[in-house]
């Protein structure tokens, strides 16, 4: 009997010891959405985009760099605030297709490494009616 102990007691350290640093390392997936105040403008129109970056992980949302595209080309880098929030306000000249990118981040050294996962939001297309 007390040798099936010795044997338990050996497995459960060992598998302590082998699983404790694993556990430090984790990934963690992220979402990214762009939101327009409003999509079918007059040529001149103020519209508000917001960009939320959400995760369950703080490190992976607060204080985040995002890269803002329109038509394909990059345009700058923004960054979130502390809720992975950017709000963005421009006049709008010409129809537009408008996207936001995380490209996501590694932080710490191994045993204790850690993943955020890169994500992007869904296209927007603001339709701006000319003046005449």
């Amino acid at each position: 009997m007390k040798h099936i102990l010795k044997i338990a007691v050996a497995v459960m350290i060992s598998t302590g010891l082998l699983a404790g640093p694993a556990m430090a390392n984790w990934t963690a997936p992220t979402s990214l959405s762009l939101k327009a105040s409003d999509t079918k403008v007059k040529q001149g129109t103020k519209i508000t985009f917001t960009i939320h970056l959400k995760s369950h992980r703080a490190q992976c949302y607060q204080q985040q760099p995002v890269k803002w595209f329109k038509n394909g080309v990059f345009k700058k880098t923004l960054t979130t605030n502390n809720q992975g929030i950017i709000t963005k306000t421009k006049k709008m000249h010409h129809t537009s297709t408008y996207r936001a990118k995380y490209l996501g981040r590694r932080f710490g050294h191994h045993p204790h490494r850690k993943v955020c996962n890169a994500s992007q939001s869904r296209a927007v297309t603001i339709h701006v009616k000319r003046k005449h």
